[in-house]
């Protein structure tokens, strides 16, 4: 199994009151699966896949990521699980906005050891081709549309070979032609073997995923598989 969650418990206190913003929420998602994550704002699915993603910790519970316990790591081994693990994508983009195309792909793989530097270029430029934007190697954010964007930032969470991109969102900031082939590159990236946890708030974006995870009040509240 590649994550397994076990009874967690994510508590916030503001002021005198306690929220919990996660309730005794256990999941697993199996290697290969493309997961959605759904549920109305305040349901708990973003501060999930933020301990998902490393960028956030439990107050209790348990969170096994690809064998390893990772409930109770520091903050340095938080990073390196991140960079070594998980690829990224959000729906602000979150590109370098004076950065070329390539260099923006090319960054998780300065902060790991996991692709040599003399294969970073070469890695990066594939991996554009592959997205579509081969023509767009040396172009910034600014001279692109935000679904060429995004399709930078999933070229960029591949960089390092994760075992699971994670995506917030990542239609919210395109109009529907681009929220469409966005998700379909996603979905085809898991034909390939990949594994996709997406969050999202759209019915027919999360009818391109395998299984529908729908969260209410910090639970899980429903589980559905897609027909394919």
């Amino acid at each position: 199994m590649l994550i397994e969650i076990q009874d967690m418990f994510k508590t916030y206190k503001m002021g005198d009151n306690v929220v919990n913003a996660l309730n005794g929420v256990s999941l697993t998602v199996d290697y290969g699966e493309f997961v959605a994550i759904m549920g109305h704002s305040g349901s708990g699915k973003s501060t999930m896949l933020n301990i998902l993603g490393c960028l956030d910790t439990p107050t209790s519970g348990s969170y096994l990521l690809d064998g390893r316990q990772v409930s109770g790591m520091n903050r340095n081994e938080l990073a390196t699980i991140r960079n070594q693990k998980l690829g990224f994508v959000f729906q602000n983009f979150n590109l370098l906005p004076r950065t070329s195309a390539v260099e923006n792909v090319e960054l998780p793989a300065m902060y790991g050891n996991k692709i040599k530097s003399s294969e970073r270029r070469d890695r990066a430029i594939e991996l554009l081709t592959k997205v579509g934007l081969g023509e767009r190697l040396w172009h910034t954010p600014a001279q692109m549309s935000g679904g060429q964007q995004q399709r930078v930032a999933i070229a960029r969470a591949l960089m390092n070979k994760p075992a699971v991109i994670l995506a917030d969102e990542p239609t919210g900031n395109l109009d529907s032609k681009a929220s469409v082939e966005i998700v379909e590159f996603l979905a085809s990236l898991n034909d390939d073997g990949i594994t996709v946890v997406m969050v999202t708030h759209e019915d027919d974006i999360a009818a391109h995923a395998k299984r529908v995870v729908v969260m209410s009040d910090g639970k899980v509240v429903s589980e559905r598989s897609n027909a394919k």
